[in-house]
């Protein structure tokens, strides 16, 4: 992949060159001043250090291909099969791993040229061991520097891939701090330069190394010795560098609001740990402002439905206050129509006593007609029977009209006056007939008629009686009075006949007189049930009057608790727009942030 290959380069050109431009030139130079001035040496010496470039230059290519570039390109996969924790721990491991291949790769080459300058003729203790002696002083710069440059690369590799903000967690790896890495490189500065100096000194010192000029070469070795450590310093504040500007940029960038921003987490060293607090401080910050903002979100929402509610609470009370004052106003109203209702169930209630006092009256009248009715049949049954006797009679007297001819005159004219009788009997009857068929309400008129009949009657059986009288006066006078006689005769029959449609008529006044009687019984009995409920309406009435009075009074408790409640809604809305007001604010500012 490009982006492995650009860093696999990236740390082989900076390692290589640091090695190559630095210590090699270092150990050379070294190892040339404790040769002396035997060209010989020399030349099998530079021919040794060129055989020895070649294997290390190998191994280290070899091993960064086969054991750091997988790695790489695992870091920039976009498949999701990578676990991102394991992979960045042993990213972060590596550079220990490259100081031990940085050790091999000395020791080797070391060995190698010091085998090759093994056949140069003639050698000494301090040539022999020379070359040992320089590989030891370097290499522990060297594995500084590596371990540096490497760490710096990954960091960068890091950086600019996808798993940057993934941190491990605090205490799961060895931290080397900034105070164990200036102790580390100026121990190893201070072995490079004591191990040299002392070296040359103590032989030059011994006749056995002839420095012409032993200032220039103290200050080529102080010179190479200084490029060596401002390497590996470089490399070290430069890489602490770019971990301040990221820490500095992501401070920067979360004052501003954006909490979403996370810290590279690239190395080891104390940076690694802001790294892992800060961004745990980031996730923690992002976490309770979303839960805050989540929180004023669900609070302004609720203040909103609580102004909303309570603003038609406070309307819907006001309502239910107007409703209230009517169901009052309505209620007063009907306390009075009760009391007026209760008022006029007791007055009636009194009434219906005075008309049952009036129907005991009516059932007397009415008994005294059905007595008066009977005593009027039994009149009209004497009347009949004396009808009777005057036919009788008239028939005597027809038998005797031969004796009375002379009589005929004053025998026309009583027959006369009793045609008038039987005539006003008539009317009589018919008024009688008229007065039973009103007999239900007016039973008493019907006396007055029967009375009228019996006097009638009477003076029927009086003319009868002057007839007879006169007839035996006028005997045998009234011969033609004979034709006049078959006539009465004749009215007879017909008064009979009315005086028998007459008893008929009293005897139905007699009936209807019962039915009547019955009747006021039945009416006095219902009378009697429709008093006693009059009675119980006065009573309900009455306790109707009384609860609608309790009601009115709970009605009057409810009007002034909704009027409490009316001013308590109020109160609530304008609670509930500050709510929102405030949580609106809140929102505002909780905006500010931005997370993840």
């Amino acid at each position: 992949m490009k982006d492995a290959n650009k860093y696999i380069l990236k740390l082989i050109l900076e390692t290589e060159v640091f090695v190559y431009l630095v210590p090699v030139p270092l150990v050379t130079y070294f190892v040339v001043i404790g040769i002396g001035d035997d060209w010989e040496k020399i030349k099998i010496l530079l021919m040794g250090v060129g055989i020895a470039l070649i294997p290390p230059i190998i191994i280290g290519y070899a091993w960064r291909y086969l054991r750091f570039k997988p790695l790489l390109e695992r870091l920039f996969a976009d498949n999701q099969d990578n676990d991102p924790i394991e992979l960045k721990r042993t990213l972060l491991n590596y550079p220990l791993i490259e100081i031990k291949i940085v050790l091999i790769r000395w020791v080797l080459g070391g060995g190698i040229a010091h085998a090759v300058f093994m056949f140069a003729p003639n050698l000494s203790l301090r040539e022999v061991i020379i070359i040992p002696l320089g590989v030891l002083f370097v290499i522990p710069l060297s594995m500084a520097s590596f371990y540096f440059l490497t760490e710096k690369i990954i960091a960068e590799a890091i950086d600019s891939s996808k798993y940057k903000g993934i941190t491990l967690k605090d205490g799961s790896f060895k931290v080397l701090d900034f105070s164990k890495r200036s102790y580390i490189t100026i121990l190893s500065l201070v072995f490079q330069l004591v191990g040299i100096f002392s070296f040359l000194l103590y032989y030059s010192q011994n006749g056995e190394i002839k420095l012409s000029n032993l200032s220039l070469h103290i200050i080529f070795l102080v010179l190479f010795n200084l490029i060596c450590a401002f390497y590996t310093v470089y490399s070290t504040s430069s890489s602490t560098k770019s971990r301040i500007m990221g820490l500095y940029n992501t401070i920067s960038q979360m004052s501003e609001g954006k909490i979403k921003t996370t810290i590279s987490f690239t190395t080891k060293d104390e940076f690694g740990l802001i790294a892992i607090n800060i961004n745990k401080l980031s996730s923690e910050l992002s976490r309770t402002i979303r839960v805050m903002k989540e929180l004023f979100e669900g609070l302004l929402l609720q203040s909103e439905i609580l102004l909303k509610n309570s603003s038609k609470l406070s309307v819907e009370t006001q309502s239910q206050s107007a409703s209230i004052e009517q169901i009052s106003a309505s209620l007063h109203d009907m306390d009075s129509s009760i009391q007026s209702i209760a008022n006029t169930s007791k007055d009636s209630w009194k009434q219906s006593q005075q008309a049952g006092v009036t129907l005991k009256k009516l059932e007397t009248e009415i008994f005294d007609t059905v007595k008066i009715a009977n005593a009027s049949s039994q009149k009209a049954n004497e009347t009949l029977d004396h009808t009777n006797k005057g036919k009788g009679i008239v028939k005597e007297t027809i038998q005797k009209m031969d004796d009375i001819q002379d009589s005929t005159k004053k025998v026309s004219d009583i027959i006369q006056i009793i045609n008038d009788i039987a005539d006003q009997v008539n009317l009589l009857s018919l008024n009688a007939s008229i007065e039973s068929a009103r007999a239900g309400e007016h039973g008493r008129g019907f006396a007055v008629v029967a009375g009228e009949v019996s006097k009638l009657a009477e003076k029927t059986l009086e003319n009868s009686k002057e007839i007879s009288k006169f007839s035996t006066l006028v005997g045998k006078k009234v011969n033609d009075g004979k034709k006049f006689t078959a006539q009465t005769s004749m009215v007879f029959e017909e008064i009979f006949s009315k005086m028998s449609e007459t008893t008929n008529l009293v005897k139905q006044i007699l009936e209807k007189a019962a039915i009547q009687k019955s009747i006021s019984n039945e009416v006095d009995s219902i009378f009697q049930i429709s008093l006693k409920m009059s009675k119980d309406i006065s009573v309900a009435t009455g306790e109707q009057s009384n609860t609608n009075a309790e009601l009115l009074q709970g009605v009057n408790s409810i009007s002034v608790n909704t009027e409490n409640i009316v001013q308590l809604s109020t109160g609530l809305a304008t609670l509930s727009q500050e709510l929102k007001e405030k949580a609106e604010m809140l929102k505002k500012d909780i905006s500010f942030f931005e997370f993840s």
